[in-house]
Parts: structure tokens; sequence; C-alpha cells
């Protein structure tokens, strides 16, 4: 944050004056200043995907989808995912290999229930997770054992938060952007219902374009709350969406004089 200092006569009440940017420029690399989960460093389950093959399917196969919303390659040697009916275990696992690079997708093909749909885009991975197409439950786990994400759809016993709406043979529950403007899908509040969309199927799988796809391209326009106006000292300001590393331009004036510049 930088911030002008300036003086005049205002006997007393000190008053901040915010003048905002609405699009912010953040470089993604070397430096990883915006990443999905809350922690930043870690890969999400993107897409999920139960309808393949049925009757009105858009796809001929179920797939789940992950994202690496990191700045480093992630190894997946000894990861799997998991699925579960909607009050069922998760007794149900595929393991899996390889990686996911920077800001790279990462496409698990799993049953067919029929020949309905299109072919899915060549899978980086395949199962035979037979996944429900309306309600049910997802999850990642590391090779330490670690579940690394989880999404509850339809009337799952297991969530983040709250579920996602039930999904159908022709809808897919797809993980909202983190960064405005880039298309990607890495949006993570620890909330099923909130950080994903239930939509049309689109699956993205390491061949396709890495989000954010243009270094420099930054956070896109990112609001304020308050909006830009003359505040009291001490006025808490809120950034949407939330927003690692960006720059926040301020007047603050005081009694008397002029001021300088301060970080």
């Amino acid at each position: 944050m930088r911030i002008r200092l300036h003086r005049r006569q205002r006997p007393l009440s000190m008053l901040l004056a915010i003048v905002m940017l609405l699009s912010i420029i953040v470089p993604f690399s070397p430096v990883k200043v915006a990443e999905a989960s809350p922690r930043h460093d870690q890969v999400v389950i993107s897409q999920v995907y139960g309808g393949g093959g049925n009757s009105g399917a858009t796809y001929t196969h179920d797939f789940i989808e992950l994202f690496n919303p990191t700045g480093s390659p992630i190894d997946l040697t000894g990861w799997k995912v998991r699925y579960a009916s909607a009050t069922g275990n998760f007794n149900n696992e595929i393991p899996l290999s390889g990686k996911i690079e920077p800001y790279a997708y990462y496409l698990i093909q799993q049953q067919s229930n029929g020949s309905v749909g299109a072919s899915l885009p060549t899978a980086d991975d395949a199962g035979t997770l037979n996944l429900s197409g309306s309600n049910g439950k997802v999850d990642l786990v590391n090779a330490a054992g670690d579940r690394i994400d989880l999404i509850g759809y339809g009337s799952a016993s297991e969530y983040e938060t709250s579920p996602t709406a039930a999904l159908s043979n022709s809808t897919a529950a797809i993980r909202k952007e983190l960064t405005v403007g880039q298309n990607d899908r890495g949006r993570d509040t620890d909330n099923n219902a909130a950080d994903f969309i239930v939509m049309t199927p689109d699956p993205r799988n390491s061949a396709s374009s890495v989000t954010p796809v243009t270094p420099g391209s930054g956070l896109g326009a990112v609001t304020a709350n308050p909006e830009p106006n003359a505040w009291p000292a001490g006025t808490e300001i809120t950034l949407n969406p939330p927003t690692v590393g960006a720059s926040v331009y301020a007047d603050v004036y005081l009694s008397g004089g002029n001021g300088s510049d301060h970080p």
C-alpha cells in the first residue's frame, strides 16, 4: 500500500480520501501472487461430471478434472481421487501418476453408462469410477494420505460448508475463476456452493491453455468496499475478489501544511 500525505486546515477531524485503482496488474511469475486454495499451495478439483453416456448426456464418460493454481509443477505420484455416493463411504478410488504443470489441468476419464454424448478430450488418466449424475461426493487425497480437496454435490452428506446444486446428465459442477478475466478454475473459499457453478460440462486436459495464460495480465478488475470517497481514518477497506499483492492508493489529509509520500 502507498499512501500520500497532505496537510491542510481541518481542526477536529482527519478524513481519509480513498482513491482506488479498479484495474490492478499483478505479475504471476516468478513470484506466486494469487493462488486458488485458502493456503495458496494446493491442487483443487476443478470439475466433476457424472452423466456420461446416459440419456441426454453431453459426454460419453464421467470425468473428474483437476487444476494446479500454483506456480510450480505438482507431482501426483501416490495421489488418488475417491468417489462416494451421496450418503456412502469413500470406498472407490483411482490412483494418479504424472504431474500437473503450473496453472494447468489434469483430466481423469471415468466410467461410461452408454454411448450417448461426445467423446472427451484426450484424458491424462483413466479409471472406472461410476459417478452419480445427480448427487455424490469426490475428494482428492495426496501421497501422505491427507485430504487436499472435497466437493459434495446435490444431497451429498459431506462437503465444504455447503454442497453444490444437484447435477444432471447435461450439467457438471465447474469451479469458478479466482483471477478475474483469466478464465481459470481456481476459486477456493472452502464453500462448494459458492466456489462451483452448475453448467454445461467443459472438460480441460493437460493440453488445454494454462490459466493465467499471459504473465503480467494481472487480477483484472478489483472493486473496493466502501466505494471511493472521503472516509474517517480507520475505515476498513475490502477488495473483491480477495487480492494478494494489490496496491491501494489513498490521500490522507491532516490539519495544516503539506504532506509527503509514505509506503
